[in-house]
């Protein structure tokens, strides 16, 4: 299912770039990378009051990763051609805008232990997302005063920041795992199965919608004399959720409903496919 998703958005995204290739510097990529995650206020929902007298309760970042595929825009003055060239005004340009669409996996880990009673447990939140978006991002390098600058400058052209708006539909809303252990786990206590499906009735993963921080490098390489884009990126990107990310329905444990925000740190990879639309 995961993977006849992911295709399904690499085939749209294609459709859209052949549809607008009458428009130079267009192209379609793939990228892919590995995430660090974790669902804040989980804690307040979890456990609400001190009813215990000794105890810790941890958050944690789950780990997972990352596939997408990206459409460019390159006519909003980026730095970007396949050629740089100090007197080509194409490759002053600074701006480029980017639709994405993305699989990922996102979650948190929530970790209590009752250090009175010698009774622990864990629960894990791995949730799944399909996410859509866009992107604005600026490349900071403009043309250098002589040789040596314009020198060092053409190698570090790639380097980039921006700002994006995404939303991703939860497709594992109840996927919860809950395990229990220590001396104080009483024999009155449900097994974690039961348990687990009661506590994935009760909270519901639910769709978001946030902002992207992007900090990025295309990768320039210097072929028979002149400085080339690559088409292979490097970027990083925080994702601060705008929206409630769980729900809490009616339960016997006491968890309340209150404000989950996503915070979902990426480091991907991505790749350019230039040819897929020739320029004009």
């Amino acid at each position: 299912m995961k993977i006849q998703a992911t295709f399904t958005l690499f085939f749209y995204f294609s459709l859209c770039a052949h549809s607008d290739a009458q428009f130079p510097k267009s192209s379609l990529g793939i990228k892919s990378g590995i995430v660090s995650s974790y669902i804040s206020g989980l804690d307040k929902t979890i456990l609400s009051e001190p009813y215990f007298v000794n105890y810790t309760l941890k958050r944690q970042n789950t780990h997972g990763l990352f596939l997408g595929v990206f459409y460019n825009r390159l006519g909003y003055k980026t730095p970007t051609s396949e050629i740089i060239n100090e007197n080509d005004s194409n490759s002053q340009k600074r701006w480029l805008f980017q639709a994405h669409a993305e699989f990922s996996e996102q979650g948190s880990e929530l970790v209590l232990n009752n250090h009175e009673k010698d009774f622990n447990y864990k629960i894990i939140f791995d949730y799944n997302y399909i996410s859509a978006g866009f992107d604005l991002k600026y490349y900071f390098l403009g043309k250098g005063t002589d040789a040596i600058i314009n020198k060092w400058r053409n190698r570090f052209k790639g380097l980039n920041g921006g700002l994006g708006f995404q939303v991703g539909f939860n497709t594992s809303p109840d996927e919860i795992t809950y395990t229990s252990w220590g001396a104080g786990r009483e024999p009155v206590f449900d097994s974690d199965s039961l348990e687990q499906k009661k506590i994935r009735d009760v909270l519901k993963g639910k769709t978001i919608a946030g902002v992207n921080l992007i900090a990025g490098y295309d990768i320039i390489t210097v072929r028979k004399g002149s400085y080339v884009n690559s088409g292979v990126s490097i970027e990083a990107r925080v994702f601060f959720g705008l929206k409630d990310a769980v729900e809490t329905h009616a339960n016997p444990y006491n968890f309340i409903d209150n404000w989950n925000m996503n915070v979902v740190y990426q480091l991907l990879i991505g790749i350019n496919l230039y040819k897929l639309v020739k320029k004009k």
